[in-house]
C-alpha cells in the first residue's frame, strides 16, 4: 500500500512493477526544489553582471582533497580569503576538516596533512553553515575552480543542498591573457610574475594567498571594469 509522506502528496502506482511517484507535483517552501525522490534546498548567488568590480565582493578560495574524484574522496581542508566591496578590506576563513576514512600516504607527502591534524576538527556539515555566510553576497574564483567548486557541490548535496554560483578561474584568465606562457599551474604563474608563497604550497591558505596575487596581476592586465567582462573566463557553477 503506498504511504503518504510528510510534505509530499499521496503516492500510487506507475505502470512500473514497484515504483512509486508522486501523485501530483508537491508544493514545497520556497528555496527547495525537488530532485527525484529527493527533497532539495537551494542556496544560489547570481551577481549583477553590470555592477562596476570595485562595488563587488571576491572570495578567492581553495581545497586540500583526499584525492582527484568527487565523492568518494573527501575535502580535508578549506581556506579562502574575502575581499569587501569598495573598501577591499580583507578577511579570511580557514578549516581542517575531519573526515570519516583516513588520509592517503600520498596526500599526506603532498600537503602535509596527517589524520592526527584533522582528529577533532569540524566536519563538513559542522562547518559548511559558517562558509555559507562567509561566501554571502559574493563571487568566487579559484584557480582550477572547476575541480574545487564541483568538490564543494559534491559535499554541499549530501546535506541537501544544491548550490549555485557565480565562479570565476584564474588558470581560464591566465590562459587568455598569457596564450603563451606554458605552464599555467599555480606555481608557474607565481614565478611568472615573481610572487613567493608563505608558507607551503598545497595548503589552502598559501595558495589563497598566491591566487589573490596572481589574480590582481591578470586583472591589471585585463582591466576588466564589470563582471560582464570576466565572463568570458567563467568557470562552470
Amino acid at each position: 500500500m503506498a504511504r503518504r509522506a510528510k510534505g509530499m502528496s499521496a503516492l500510487k502506482y506507475s505502470v512500473f512493477h514497484d515504483v512509486l511517484f508522486p501523485a501530483e507535483p508537491p508544493e514545497y517552501p520556497e528555496g527547495f526544489m525537488f530532485d527525484g525522490m529527493k527533497l532539495m534546498k537551494l542556496i544560489k548567488y547570481t551577481a549583477d553582471v553590470d555592477l562596476p568590480l570595485r562595488k563587488q565582493a571576491i572570495v578567492v578560495f581553495d581545497i586540500e582533497t583526499t584525492g582527484l574524484k568527487a565523492g568518494p574522496d573527501r575535502i580535508i581542508e578549506i581556506g579562502a580569503m574575502r575581499l569587501e566591496a569598495d573598501t577591499r578590506k580583507t578577511s579570511s576563513f580557514s578549516t581542517l576538516i575531519s573526515i570519516p576514512g583516513k588520509v592517503p600516504k600520498e596526500i599526506t607527502e603532498l600537503t602535509g596533512i596527517t589524520d592526527k591534524m584533522l582528529k577533532g576538527k569540524p566536519t563538513f556539515k559542522e562547518m559548511s553553515g559558517d562558509f555559507l555566510e562567509f561566501i554571502k553576497g559574493a563571487v568566487l574564483f579559484a584557480h582550477n575552480v572547476d575541480f574545487d567548486f564541483g568538490f564543494l557541490k559534491t559535499e554541499f548535496s549530501k546535506l541537501g543542498i544544491t548550490i549555485q554560483w557565480d565562479c570565476f578561474c584564474t588558470y581560464k584568465m591566465a590562459k587568455k591573457i598569457l596564450p603563451d606562457l606554458g605552464s599555467y599551474k599555480l606555481g608557474s604563474l607565481a614565478n611568472h610574475f615573481g610572487i613567493e608563497f608563505s608558507s607551503r604550497a598545497h595548503r589552502s591558505m598559501a595558495d589563497v594567498g598566491v591566487t589573490v596575487q596572481v589574480l590582481t596581476e591578470l586583472m591589471l592586465r585585463k582591466a576588466p571594469k564589470t563582471l560582464k567582462d570576466l565572463k568570458t573566463f567563467k568557470g562552470k557553477e
